[in-house]
């Protein structure tokens, strides 16, 4: 039995598989091909073909089928009857081949709702033809029931964070999916034939940013109010800095007026000392007019002196003259 629902939605016909299952086994080497519900069954002649079909598989429009032994979905009730119940293909990974089946499948069952359907199987590599070889990959897997909720992509397995899947885990995710344009869940916007909804004010018409959105509008109102309360703090900064300059200014003029006056006054008060001590030791002279002045140049001080030295040196020669005279 295999299931062809993967491959594509165009059905399958009998012919056309039992001539792919003949140009693997042979030449009037099937009996024929069943549907029934969602699997084929596949009837060869004889044993030797049916094994060579598990064990290689067979090429249908460019893909390998795998085929099983039994219908992995008919479990044994305790009756002793056979119904179909819904399963699903549990693949185990990243687990060494050291590890044993037993171990894998104490883990499995601790899983919330599992139902194991098969045994543990191990995975085996095909070769380039497609067909199977006894070489394994390390993947296992099994038939468990399909559960409530998905199973979980991580468990521990012998100190190991092995990987499990099975194609409902991949439903769940389609699930969480939020779709962008009509902002609900399960499909993506591509697929999406609901009106688009604004993701800022909720409403169904119009996307995030239009000018048809409240919140648009109002948010440039207050980014104009925002702006104009920037723009008279800034005025108001510049007049502060202003009156600050002007403020400054007039201080460092009035210690500049007060530092001028200061000096002045030390420059007054010097001239008056200096004067005091000139008038204390000023003597008075007789000037070339026969004048006396308390004050008196350094030119009319050295032709006095040199008037001085000339009555002082006519006088001496006078005597000289005498002293001279009476000698002789």
């Amino acid at each position: 039995t295999t299931n062809y629902r993967h491959l594509t939605k165009k059905p399958f016909t009998t012919a056309e598989i039992c001539a792919a299952l003949e140009r693997k086994g042979g030449y009037n080497s099937m009996e024929g091909a069943q549907k029934i519900g969602g699997l084929w069954r596949l009837y060869a002649r004889n044993n030797r073909v049916r094994q060579k079909l598990l064990i290689e598989g067979f090429v249908l429009r460019g893909v390998t089928i795998t085929v099983k032994e039994k219908n992995p979905f008919l479990v044994s009730s305790v009756g002793g009857e056979s119904r179909e119940v819904p399963a699903t293909k549990l693949i185990i990974s990243n687990v060494p081949l050291s590890v044993s089946d037993d171990e894998i499948k104490g883990a499995v069952m601790e899983l919330p709702g599992v139902m194991m359907r098969s045994r543990i199987i191990a995975e085996k590599d095909r070769d380039e033809q497609g067909k199977l070889t006894h070489w394994k990959t390390g993947r296992r897997f099994m038939y468990v029931s399909v559960p409530q909720e998905p199973f979980p992509r991580t468990v521990q397995i012998a100190g190991f964070n092995a990987s499990l899947y099975h194609k409902e885990q991949k439903g769940q995710q389609q699930q969480n999916i939020e779709c962008r344009k009509c902002m609900q869940k399960g499909h993506r916007a591509a697929a999406c034939s609901n009106l688009i909804k604004c993701r800022q004010c909720f409403c169904d018409g119009h996307k995030a940013g239009d000018r048809e959105c409240p919140l648009v509008a109002q948010n440039a109102e207050d980014t104009v109010q925002n702006a104009q309360d920037t723009v008279q703090n800034a005025q108001d900064t510049v007049q502060n800095v202003t009156n600050t300059d002007n403020n400054e200014d007039k201080s460092d003029k009035h210690n500049s007026d007060e530092g001028i006056d200061r000096s002045r006054s030390r420059i007054r008060e010097k001239l008056k000392a200096y004067r005091r001590e000139s008038s204390g030791s000023v003597k008075r002279v007789r000037s070339p007019q026969g004048l006396t002045s308390p004050y008196r140049t350094g030119k009319q001080a050295r032709v006095q002196e040199d008037a001085e030295m000339s009555d002082s040196q006519s006088e001496s020669g006078e005597n000289d003259t005498g002293q001279h005279d009476s000698l002789c």
